[in-house]
């Protein structure tokens, strides 16, 4: 600034601090755009207003929309996506959007599931997380961030191997067998209804425990077939039978056939986890002991 005397005036200030601010939000912007662009989860920000003001490539694709049908667009006015209940018909309502409750409430939302139809008409199922974005913990949000992520696959995996082992087990109870899964880790087994109602229990009487079928076992034969199980589950290998007799509710014992195949194993080939089934054979076993006492009798004549 010229003086009157004909000097000039110079004014100094120290700009370091706003010059690395500038440069840690250049960088921290870098790192967002190039983060967003590459995971696999889609990404997408609303300002408190209801209005779209940011989305990744991995939304746009889940979507199965342009970024620019989206980018300044209020909620209400999204281009044919639909969350909907479960029933995969009806909609949610607006207000129930994860990210709606979220700016209504401002409490985050973790993982929860929806369908979404989408404009071409597919339905997906969503995972979906929400939660208020700020500068920092202490300072009003600014806007909201929905992350989701695709799970329709693994869904559709789950529900092939549920109704899977729902065929077979109605299959083999069908046929009159009992099956059992153990899982030898945690130690906790399944016992179908059926398995239960051979011993003459219901559903709620017998707990998931391997104590529960080891208790039942008769004694003579409980050394014996632990020691065959224990054997079986170290090996891993083909198939497991033995018989033994396990005790009714009413006190008598039914002849067992059991079957066993590990399904699961450790690196060491030591078994994780086993399914099998129980057999009544106990008419079969009084039919054999009935034709031997016959025959003694007519040698001994």
């Amino acid at each position: 600034t010229p003086m009157p005397d004909g000097q000039t005036l110079f004014l100094t200030r120290d700009i370091t601090e706003r010059q690395l601010a500038a440069e840690k939000l250049r960088v921290s912007e870098e790192l967002y755009r190039s983060v967003a662009a590459t995971i696999s989860d889609g990404l997408v920000i609303v300002e408190l207003g209801g209005r779209v003001v940011a989305l990744n490539q991995a939304a746009s694709r889940i979507l199965g929309v342009r970024p620019e049908q989206l980018i300044n667009v209020e909620q209400a006015g999204l281009p044919g996506l639909t969350l909907l209940e479960d029933d995969l018909v009806t909609p949610v309502p607006f207000e129930r959007w994860p990210i709606n409750q979220v700016l209504a409430t401002g409490q985050r939302i973790d993982t929860c599931v929806h369908p979404l139809r989408r404009v071409d008409g597919d339905i997906l199922w969503l995972e979906i997380s929400c939660h208020l974005l700020r500068v920092d913990a202490n300072a009003a949000p600014f806007a909201a961030m929905a992350t989701f992520r695709d799970i329709s696959q693994e869904l559709h995996a789950q529900q092939e191997l549920q109704i899977s082992e729902e065929r077979w087990k109605f299959a083999l109870e069908g046929a009159g067998d009992g099956v059992w899964d153990w899982d030898l880790q945690s130690g906790r087994v399944f016992y179908s209804q059926r398995w239960k109602a051979m011993l003459g229990y219901e559903e709620h009487e017998i707990a998931n425990t391997a104590d529960e079928f080891l208790s039942r076992v008769h004694p003579s034969d409980r050394d014996p077939v632990r020691d065959s199980l224990q054997r079986y589950f170290k090996a891993g290998d083909g198939i497991h039978q033995t018989e033994f007799r396990l005790q009714h509710k009413l006190g008598h014992y039914l002849s067992i056939l059991s079957r066993g195949k590990v399904v699961s194993q450790h690196r060491d080939g030591h078994a994780l986890r086993v399914v099998g089934t129980h057999s009544d054979i106990t008419p079969v076993k009084q039919a054999e002991r009935a034709l031997r006492e016959k025959q003694t009798a007519e040698a001994a004549s």
